[in-house]
């Protein structure tokens, strides 16, 4: 696993995934001038075909049905340690 980019704004992050095609976008909620639904919206609409980790310290439940709407698959919260990050990423990167 390797990171392959990083954004603090919602046009840096799409951005980010259309140079990089990522297999995997972990998503904060909140961005810099923006929010991750925005970015989550757009890639989707430009065809983007990541995975989505939406990667959060709010209630999952109250995000968990727009944001499943529009694309997301996965919400960790960042309470978490960075290993059931790892593990959640690896999780999603599997074959079915």
């Amino acid at each position: 696993m390797r990171v392959v980019g990083e954004a603090e704004t919602p046009p840096e992050a799409v951005q980010v995934i259309q140079a990089t095609s990522p297999d995997v976008i972990v998503l904060d909620l909140r961005l810099r001038e923006g929010v991750g639904l925005d970015v989550l919206q757009q890639v989707r609409l430009l065809g983007c075909r990541a995975r989505i980790l939406v990667f959060t310290n709010h209630p999952a439940e109250v995000f968990r049905e727009v944001y499943v709407a529009a694309g997301a698959e996965a919400f960790l919260d960042k309470s978490r340690d960075s290993e059931q990050l790892v593990q959640r990423i690896e999780a999603m990167t599997r074959p079915a």
